[in-house]
């Protein structure tokens, strides 16, 4: 059946405008008819539940109650919002605000009800948010108490906590009924209980039943998440364990109890329970997570990152090939990619640092607690840095200190630091009320290196910056003194201020090749510029303050700064606002101190964090939306014909270089078929090579790969084969200065993209259309059609063009088509002699020219009414698109040919 465009059925509400809690179509108020499942930003859970008859339960948790709707007033063709036949949880249908339970053991009403189920004898189970199961008997009344209760005896108010039972619940919010045997979800304890029959309950109805089986924990006295794991113990059937971390929901299907279990971020199939008893059960399978042991919040598997505000990137430049590390802040990890140059979206890394492997995410593993460190484990990691020798140094920003990975790449994942600053030892938490000192770091954010290899650290809890001087022919120490310190008066001030030696929260910072200091002072929406911080004063003033974002408006919270070595312009994050920002060189910053390029996030809620350069100079961002976005060279692919920006398949293509250039020579392919590579430059289509006619310093042809897709996107990349370097990617690229362009969005493959070639030697787009003369008699040629040699009437011209689109079968991208077959258009086009449409017998022939790819022939008959002229327009029209059409302005291409009487 189609998918409904609208639902059939909607309960609270007359119809999908409707948003309002209690909004009764004709009272606006409480009702029979309405239901609250939401208070301000709290939302509440709202099971439904089919009895046998067909008659719906609804949670319904901000009005404390839960409601009944009839099987008749909900079926094939009923209107929206019905009226419930029964409530239970409170005296009658229209009370407000609702009543809550006077104690625990007031059984007339619910307080925000949320699971529930029936027995087969009709008895209703519902959790309450009271700590409590309430059990209606049978039948149940409009306003009717509860026949009894399970649970209830949790922490009673101003009692001292008390650890759980056999007979107590934590906020149960699910209920299911095996046979008679009722099991209840405790979701605050972390397990599931199961309760004797009704019938074998205590007769004392003031004594609340005692489970005699407990699913998910080894006594009925521990309460802990995952038995007090940081992740789910999870046994098989022949080496049971279960174990879980709010559990939230539960059904029971096909001999299997499947459990939603919400904080491990999982579903779990678990044995049978009413075959197994809590101790024998085991997990068969687990859906949303790759392993019984692992719970990450969505898919990790060393493809994503959590920044959210916190991001940190570099690339190890010095190293072949060139590594690229990224601070997965959220993940307590740092992530390693072997190959800076052939990153690609959805790529997994090839190491990690502070976790055991790609798929955990825990504080200071294994422990996931924040006062256990080790020389292995990280805690929000945050900025990145590269010595010379390819040393990795991460602000660990949680543990307040700064780790040394000595080349990761040769030691593996999880490798060991073997350098700590900022703390005593690997081993020594955060203390967050010790005060500063000259060893203590309380929130290091930032790293960079001078060229003598000195360290220098941003501290943000401290609003300072501290230098580490590596001693002369010697190695830092663990837990040795910073030398100098930036934005305090001396090593035990802290406070943040707003004066030019001051700072607010400082974050990332980098180190230009003259060893300047520039530090995002993010507190105080402004970048400092300090002079050879390898030799700081003490407490200095910055040589340069820069607070503009562009001539009008001013930084924002700059949260991420890098100085490019290779060019000297400084790439600022502006994560207050949408922007990434270029100032020039810090010598132009006295005449100019404003940036020169400035280019917006793909989002308005996109926010820069981070930011580097790698070898070529290429700039990659750390971004909000967790993800890092790599920036080329642009480059404009267009139809060699027409010259407009239309891409089809099997197009004759002229990609131009916007700024910058491909190679230092100029070079043709040699023959047929055309080759994929030349002069090391490769141009990948959706990362298939394409053939290649010519490669120059400012412009390749190639020709588009022929495949099946007639619409959609389009990645276009030129690269350089032998190192895997991203040249220039393709786009619809707008001119921004006089050497700066700005993609104005991603390529898009059409249809098709008709054009024909023209014009002084077929190269102005425009004018006289490359054509052979071809008698009607014989079929001879008799000559290239000029103004000097027309076509006569009745003959034919043989057009040549490109931009046809797919054709089935073709022949491999690059090859000469051949003629036998031909290889025909799939539709033949209208084409346009003068001013009229020739009839469509006089097109004999529409395809690839035999001898050469990527050329488009058409073979048409001159209409004996084509007065004489040697401008003669010719359109022709496929796939509905004209080939005289611009495509970005009214006005058209004028491609003509001559003809004689």
């Amino acid at each position: 059946n189609p998918v409904p465009s609208a639902p059939d059925l909607i309960l609270g509400q007359k119809d999908l405008a409707g948003r309002t809690a209690n909004d009764d179509p004709d009272t606006h108020t409480i009702s029979a008819r309405t239901v609250a499942l939401s208070s301000g930003s709290v939302v509440f859970a709202a099971q439904l539940m089919f009895d046998p008859a067909g008659n719906l339960f609804v949670a319904d948790g901000g009005n404390h109650r839960l409601l009944r709707f009839p099987a008749g007033l909900i079926g094939t063709g009923a209107s929206h919002a019905p009226a419930a036949d029964l409530v239970l949880g409170q005296a009658n249908f229209t009370i407000s605000p609702p009543q809550s339970p006077a104690a625990v053991t007031d059984l007339s009403r619910l307080y925000v009800p949320s699971g529930m189920a029936m027995d087969a004898a009709g008895r209703l189970y519902v959790c309450d948010t009271g700590h409590r199961v309430l059990v209606y008997g049978v039948p149940q009344v409009n306003g009717g108490a509860a026949a009894r209760l399970i649970g209830g005896t949790l922490n009673l108010q101003g009692g001292a906590p008390q650890p759980p039972d056999a007979r107590s619940l934590n906020a149960p919010e699910a209920v299911f009924v095996i046979g008679d045997i009722p099991y209840v979800v405790d979701t605050g304890n972390h397990r599931i209980l199961r309760f004797k029959r009704y019938e074998e309950w205590p007769a004392d109805i003031a004594t609340p039943p005692q489970a005699d089986d407990v699913i998910g924990q080894p006594l009925f006295s521990d309460y802990g998440p995952n038995r007090g794991s940081p992740w789910p113990v999870s046994g098989t059937v022949g080496n049971p364990s279960v174990s879980f971390f709010s559990p939230a929901f539960a059904v029971r299907a096909a001999g299997e109890l499947f459990v939603a279990d919400r904080l491990n971020h999982r579903v779990v199939a678990l044995t049978d329970p009413a075959t197994t008893l809590g101790v024998g059960m085991a997990t068969k399978r687990v859906l949303g997570q790759q392993l019984l042991d692992t719970n990450g919040l969505n898919l990790l598997e060393g493809r994503e990152f959590l920044f959210n505000s916190t991001g940190g990137v570099v690339v190890d430049t010095r190293s072949s090939p060139p590594h690229l590390y990224v601070a997965d802040t959220g993940n307590n990890r740092v992530l390693g990619f072997r190959d800076a140059r052939i990153a690609r979206p959805g790529d997994k890394a090839d190491l990690v640092i502070g976790q055991a492997d790609f798929l955990r995410y825990y504080i200071n593993y294994p422990a996931h607690k924040s006062d256990q460190p080790t020389r292995q484990s990280l805690y929000l990691p945050g900025g990145l840095a590269v010595d010379a020798a390819g040393n990795l140094f991460v602000a660990d920003t949680g543990n307040g200190r700064v780790l040394r990975f000595p080349s990761p790449f040769e030691h593996g994942n999880f490798p060991e630091a073997d350098l700590v600053l900022g703390k005593p030892g690997y081993t020594t938490p955060l203390d967050p009320a010790a005060d500063p000192s000259m060893i203590h770091l309380n929130s290091p954010y930032g790293v960079a290196l001078t060229t003598g290899g000195h360290l220098v650290v941003s501290d943000l809890g401290f609003n300072r910056v501290l230098v580490f001087r590596k001693p002369d022919g010697g190695d830092f120490t663990s837990g040795m003194q910073a030398t100098a310190v930036i934005g305090q008066p001396d090593f035990l001030s802290k406070a943040a201020g707003s004066e030019n030696k001051q700072m607010r929260n400082p974050r990332h910072i980098s180190i230009d090749t003259s060893d300047r200091l520039f530090v995002c002072d993010t507190g105080n929406n402004r970048i400092q510029a300090y002079d050879s911080v390898s030799w700081a004063s003490a407490d200095p003033s910055p040589a340069v303050l820069l607070t503009r974002a562009d001539p009008v408006g001013t930084l924002n919270a700059p949260q991420g700064i890098y100085v490019s070595p290779i060019t000297g312009e400084i790439w600022v994050a502006n994560t207050g606002s949408p922007y990434v920002l270029r100032y020039p060189r810090f010598e132009t910053l006295a005449v100019s101190p404003v940036p020169d390029f400035l280019m917006p996030s793909a989002a308005i809620v996109e926010r820069p964090l981070a930011l580097t350069v790698d070898g070529f100079g290429n700039l990659l961002v750390a971004y909000s939306t967790n993800r890092i976005g790599f920036y080329f060279p642009a480059a404009a692919p267009i139809n060699a014909a027409s010259y407009r920006t239309r891409l089809a398949p099997g197009m004759l293509t002229a990609l131009y270089a916007m700024g910058g250039q491909f190679v230092n020579q100029t070079v043709s392919a040699p023959s047929l078929p055309l080759p994929t590579e030349l002069a090391d430059i490769q141009v990948l289509v959706d990362d298939k090579a394409a053939p290649l006619l010519w490669v120059s310093p400012g412009q390749i042809n190639f020709i588009m790969p022929m495949v099946p897709k007639i619409s959609g996107s389009v990645e276009v990349q030129v690269v350089r084969k032998s190192l895997g370097q991203v040249l220039a990617v393709g786009c619809p690229a707008a001119r921004i200065a006089a050497d700066r362009f700005i993609c104005s969005g991603g390529l898009q493959m059409d249809i098709a993209s008709p054009a024909l070639f023209a014009g002084t030697n077929y190269s102005t787009a425009a004018g006289q259309i490359a054509a052979m003369n071809v008698r009607a008699s014989d079929g001879t040629y008799y000559g290239i059609n000029s103004s000097a040699n027309p076509v006569a009437r009745s003959d034919y011209v043989e057009i040549y063009g490109t931009g046809q689109g797919y054709i089935e079968n073709a022949p491999p991208d690059g090859a000469a088509p051949g003629s036998s077959p031909l290889h025909s258009t799939s539709g033949k086009p209208q084409v346009i002699v003068n001013v009229a449409t020739v009839p469509d017998d006089f097109v004999t022939f529409s395809g690839l020219n035999p001898a050469f790819p990527g050329l488009w022939q058409l073979k048409v008959k001159i209409p004996d009414s084509t007065p004489p002229s040697n401008t003669i327009q010719v359109v022709v029209v496929h796939r509905s698109i004209p080939s005289n059409d611009v495509g970005w302005t009214s006005s058209k291409i004028l491609t003509v040919i001559a003809v004689k009487q």
